[in-house]
């Protein structure tokens, strides 16, 4: 009786055993749950589209599916989602295509008379509801960032601005916009990795440019702090983060050799004490960052064969 559970499992095995999937969707039909069938089928079809008996189970299953997603009684959402199971079956099927669309628009009407309403929790909801339509769709995204926008939801509005932008391709509005977004939830190193596919594509704005100089600068003053707390390793790691994206900032070069400076003298402390163990993990770390440092490779290989003596 626990469909989900069931359908997840032979949803993973269907790539490699198609039969028992296929009995298990037959099985699924036997018990009306046509929708978790259409998982199944659906699932097949993807990985085996000529699979001889996903292919005779699929005129019954879809004509089952349609018949449900014109049902009065079901919700939208439920319509969507049986619209979007026949769509993974027959992606030509025009009028569950044509249907998807409706209930899209619809949520999208509600969802705009809501905000203008002022009634945020309705909004949100048929906002939600246009996604179930198209998980991607770039309007129910931008209008459930405002939502977030507007209650003050930094780290929502972060994960939003992600997907907008994996689904517009990363246009550097909406990468800017991300990277702002992580800014005010207090993820800095974040939003500089973020700005760095900007850096990466020579798409650096004027904006662009302004905030990735912003928050170069409080990362930096972390790394300085991370530095006078003895956390040489990650004070060196959010230096070079900078460096990256603005290799002539003199702020970061300098403390870029301050914490490789300081964690060389570490290493060689730690080999005056013996301590082989830290001496290797401290250098390996440091030879992430120059890997012909023949010093560091010189106590690393000492510790080690230490260590084999004992």
């Amino acid at each position: 009786g626990d469909y989900p559970t069931a359908v997840q499992a032979y949803g993973s095995a269907a790539a490699v055993a198609p039969e028992a999937t296929v009995a298990a969707a037959r099985r699924l039909m036997a018990r009306k749950q046509h929708e978790f069938a259409g998982h199944l089928l659906a699932t097949v079809l993807l990985d085996h589209p000529d699979h001889d008996p996903a292919l005779s189970l699929k005129p019954e299953l879809m004509a089952i599916l349609d018949e449900m997603r014109r049902e009065p009684s079901r919700t939208p959402q439920e319509k969507a989602e049986i619209c979007r199971i026949i769509l993974v079956i027959d992606s030509g099927f025009r009028s569950a295509h044509k249907q998807l669309r409706e209930l899209r628009n619809n949520a999208l009407q509600q969802a705009r008379a809501a905000v203008d309403a002022g009634d945020l929790d309705t909004a949100e909801q048929a906002f939600n509801n246009a996604l179930g339509c198209n998980p991607q769709d770039p309007a129910a995204l931008r209008g459930l960032a405002n939502i977030d926008k507007e209650r003050g939801d930094w780290d929502s509005l972060a994960h939003r601005w992600e997907r907008i932008s994996l689904a517009e391709n990363h246009p550097e509005r909406v990468v800017l916009a991300h990277a702002k977004a992580l800014e005010k939830a207090g993820r800095d190193t974040e939003a500089l990795q973020v700005l760095q596919r900007l850096t990466q594509e020579s798409r650096t704005g004027s904006a662009a440019r302004t905030l990735l100089i912003r928050l170069s600068n409080r990362v930096l003053q972390s790394a300085k702090n991370q530095l006078a707390n003895g956390e040489i390793i990650a004070s060196l790691s959010t230096t070079t983060s900078v460096r990256r994206l603005l290799p002539d900032h003199p702020k970061a070069e300098r403390y870029e050799k301050l914490s490789y400076a300081q964690g060389r003298r570490q290493v060689q402390a730690y080999a005056q004490q013996a301590n082989h163990a830290a001496v290797i993990t401290h250098a390996q770390a440091l030879l992430d960052f120059s890997a012909d440092d023949l010093s560091l490779l010189r106590h690393l290989c000492q510790s080690y064969a230490k260590l084999r003596l004992h």
